[in-house]
């Protein structure tokens, strides 16, 4: 049985393996995607009992994509790593990838849950929905703080009637439409974009049967069950 540790970075993967006694079989450096990695690994095909690597940014993704290629991944929890490898008097991301097989060796981890590739995904076009819809409200914010001070007050609009609103205020001095019709755009150029991630998220929830089954449930949306589909992570 073989038992291999990973300590990754943005572009590369230390890598370590060892047999069941802790005996150092291999250990080198590749790029930091799991057909990389499985590739480093072909030698000992169907010989890996387990591979460990310490949860973090990049962990979702690799370990998730390491199973879906057949090797039986698992993410660590980063604190118990951390103590393990503490003892160590020199800290590289060699030295941590020996660390971590060892670990994995011993069973002495506790796993860390690992989202599904689409549970990511959603993640990521939440996120990316939520940005825009915070830069929408930034840029409306510079648009009231600039005119505030001439004496020009937007007031209480709604996001569809924003624009007109800045249009009037402005439509007697040359000048100032000149400043605000970029600004104006840029804002309507972000309010399309929402547009468009706001129907990926519909279509999403559209294609998912326990988001669908969340929406018959009042007060429950298309945004509120991607979220509880991202944080359940199925």
């Amino acid at each position: 049985m073989i038992y291999v540790g990973l300590d990754v970075s943005l572009n590369s993967v230390a890598l370590c393996a060892v047999d069941k006694t802790g005996k150092l079989i291999r250990e080198g450096t590749t790029l930091a995607d799991a057909t990389s990695i499985v590739q480093y690994l072909e030698p000992w095909v169907g010989q890996v009992e387990r591979v460990g690597l310490e949860a973090g940014p990049m962990s979702e993704w690799l370990t998730a994509n390491l199973i879906e290629l057949g090797l039986p991944a698992v993410s660590l929890e980063a604190r118990q790593v951390k103590a393990a490898l503490s003892a160590m008097p020199v800290k590289t991301d060699r030295n941590d990838a020996r660390g971590i097989a060892q670990v994995v060796r011993t069973g002495w981890f506790k796993p860390v849950h690992v989202k599904s590739i689409g549970s990511q995904r959603a993640r990521t076009l939440a996120a990316a929905r939520k940005h825009i819809i915070r830069s929408i409200a930034a840029a409306e914010q510079v648009i009231r703080g600039l005119l505030r001070p001439l004496g020009l007050k937007v007031g209480s609009v709604s996001r569809t009637l924003f624009a007109t609103r800045v249009r009037e205020l402005v439509s007697d001095d040359t000048l100032l439409e000149a400043i605000m019709n970029p600004l104006l755009a840029g804002r309507e150029a972000l309010m399309r974009e929402y547009a468009r991630l706001h129907r990926l998220v519909l279509k999403a929830v559209r294609s998912d049967p326990a988001c669908r089954l969340l929406m018959t449930m009042p007060g429950i949306g298309p945004v509120s069950a991607l979220t509880a589909l991202i944080v359940t992570g199925c």
